[in-house]
């Protein structure tokens, strides 16, 4: 599905005209896709919307990880 085919009032399944009906959706008379015109505005609006960027790529990388201890005074590897 290319649902960036719905700025243009396309469907995102056959890239076929979207036409309004009921007043509440609109749909494909191509292949009978259909959707609702709240859902419609929603995909829409969030397709407009700017990409978040992930500047820490640090946080990124561990995602999921426990943060690893600085903690080393236990260390065999530290001479004293």
């Amino acid at each position: 599905m290319k649902w960036n085919n719905l700025k243009n009032n396309k469907c995102p399944k056959c890239n076929g005209l979207l036409l309004g009906r009921n007043g509440s959706e609109m749909a494909c008379p191509h292949c009978g896709f259909s959707i609702s015109n709240e859902k419609f505005d929603k995909i829409v609006n969030d397709l407009y919307k700017p990409k978040q960027k992930v500047d820490n790529f640090s946080e990124l990388n561990n995602l999921g990880h426990e943060k690893v201890a600085e903690d080393f005074s236990d260390s065999p590897f530290l001479d004293y």
